[in-house]
C-alpha cells in the first residue's frame, strides 16, 4: 500500500508484488483501519503510480544434516570339534550306556514292566549335551541316544533290577576317556538297604532307591570311567539332580576342543548431508506516484507472443466427392510479464500470463 496524507485525507494505492495497481481510494487521515483496503472510499483511476520498479529478494542458505547410522554386527563363534552346538562327541561310541536287568523280574510288582520289555532296556549315547559354563550334562536328553534293547528310553546314569534283596544286576557306565572331562565327586561309594525296607540314600551324585535296594559305584582313570551297579527286590539308582556334574581334568585339551567363544563385530556408519537453499523474497518495491513518492529504479520486462493456427476439415459425400466444410482460424495472443529479482545468492522470477483466443469460422 502506497499512502499519502494530504488535505485531511489519506490517499492510498494497493499494488501486487510486481507493482501492478489493484485498488485505489481514500480514508480519513485519522483512520486507524486505513491499512484495510475494504474500508477505503473507492475512486478508480484517480490515484496513479509511475516508474514502478521490480521487487528485490534476499536468499539464505540452510544446511540440513541428516545422519543415518547403520550397524552390522557379525558374531563369529570359534568352537572346535568335538564341542559342536552344545554336544560333546564321545570318543568311544556305545561305551556310555544305562541298562536294566530282567533276571527274576517276571514276578510280583515287576511283572507288568517285564511283560512290556522295560526290564530288558538298554540305551547308549554317542554325544552328551553339556552346558559348558556349568559343566553339567542333561541326563534326560536323548538327541544322540539309541535304544538298543527293551522298550524304555532310560536316563543317563540310571540302572535297576528286580532280582532280589541286595541285588546289583542293573548297570550303567560313563566313559569319558579321551575327553578333557571327568565325573565330579567321589571315586566310589556303596549302599545296602536292610531287608524288608524301602530306602532312598545318597551315593556321590546318585540316589539309591527302592525295596531292599543296593548299589556300588566305582570310578577309575581319574574319574573318567565310572561304573555303577544297582538293583534290589525292585530297586535302582539315578542322578539326584537330573544332571551329571563334570569337572575339567585336562585344561589344555578343553581349551583346544571347547575353547572360549570369540566374536568379531563389524560396525558400519553412514552419514548423509543434505544442503537446502531457501529463498525468502522481501518485497521492497517502491514506486513514484503523481504526487511525489519516489523509489529505486529497476526494470519490468514485458514480452508478447502471437500464434496463429489454421485448421481445414474435409468431409466426404457418398458420391465420392470432397467438400471443404470449414476453415477455423485461431489466433492466440500470450502476454508474459516477468519481474526479475536478483541477489548475491539467487535469482527469482515471478511471471504472470495473459492469454486471449480469437476463433473465426469461414
Amino acid at each position: 500500500i502506497f499512502s499519502w496524507v494530504d488535505g485531511g485525507f489519506r490517499k492510498n494505492v494497493l499494488t501486487n508484488s510486481a507493482g501492478v495497481t489493484q485498488k485505489s481510494g481514500y480514508a480519513a487521515a485519522s483512520s486507524s483501519t486505513w491499512m484495510d483496503p475494504s474500508t477505503w472510499t473507492d475512486i478508480p483511476g484517480f490515484y496513479t503510480l509511475s516508474n514502478v520498479q521490480s521487487c528485490q529478494a534476499t536468499a539464505t542458505r540452510t544446511n540440513t544434516i541428516t545422519s543415518t547410522l547403520s550397524m552390522t554386527s557379525t558374531l563369529t563363534t570359534t568352537q572346535a570339534w568335538p564341542c559342536q552346538a552344545g554336544y560333546y562327541t564321545l570318543p568311544r561310541d556305545g561305551g556310555t550306556f544305562s541298562q536294566y536287568n530282567d533276571e527274576n523280574a517276571n514276578r510280583g510288582n515287576c511283572q507288568s514292566d517285564y511283560a512290556a520289555g522295560v526290564w530288558s532296556s538298554k540305551v547308549t549315547w554317542s554325544k552328551l549335551q553339556i552346558v559348558y559354563n556349568s559343566l553339567r550334562v542333561n541326563a534326560s536328553d536323548h538327541t544322540f541316544a539309541q535304544l538298543v534293547a527293551g522298550s524304555k528310553m532310560l536316563l543317563l546314569g540310571e540302572a535297576r533290577d528286580c532280582f532280589g534283596s541286595g541285588s546289583k544286576r542293573g548297570k550303567f557306565v560313563i566313559d569319558l576317556r579321551g575327553t578333557p572331562f571327568a565325573v565330579a565327586g567321589t571315586s566310589g561309594c556303596s549302599v545296602v538297604g536292610p531287608a524288608g525296607t524301602v530306602i532312598s540314600e545318597s551315593c556321590s551324585q546318585w540316589t539309591v532307591y527302592g525295596w531292599e535296594a543296593a548299589a556300588n559305584l566305582m570310578c577309575t582313570d581319574s574319574n573318567q570311567l565310572c561304573t555303577m551297579s544297582c538293583g534290589g527286590s525292585s530297586g535302582g539308582c539315578n542322578l539326584a539332580s537330573g544332571y551329571l556334574q563334570l569337572s575339567v581334568l585336562h585344561a589344555a585339551l578343553f581349551a583346544e576342543q571347547c575353547g572360549q567363544f570369540t566374536s568379531t563385530m563389524t560396525s558400519t556408519q553412514t552419514a548423509t548431508m543434505t544442503s537446502t537453499l531457501t529463498t525468502t523474497p522481501t518485497w521492497t518495491a517502491s514506486m513514484t506516484s503523481t504526487w511525489g513518492l519516489t523509489s529505486t529504479v529497476t526494470t519490468i520486462y514485458v514480452t508478447t507472443t502471437t500464434t496463429s493456427t489454421q485448421t481445414a476439415t474435409i468431409m466426404s459425400t457418398w458420391s465420392g466427392t470432397s467438400t471443404l466444410a470449414a476453415i477455423h482460424v485461431t489466433t492466440t495472443t500470450t502476454s508474459t510479464r516477468t519481474a526479475t529479482m536478483t541477489s548475491a545468492a539467487s535469482t527469482v522470477s515471478v511471471a504472470s500470463t495473459l492469454t486471449t483466443t480469437h476463433v473465426t469460422a469461414q
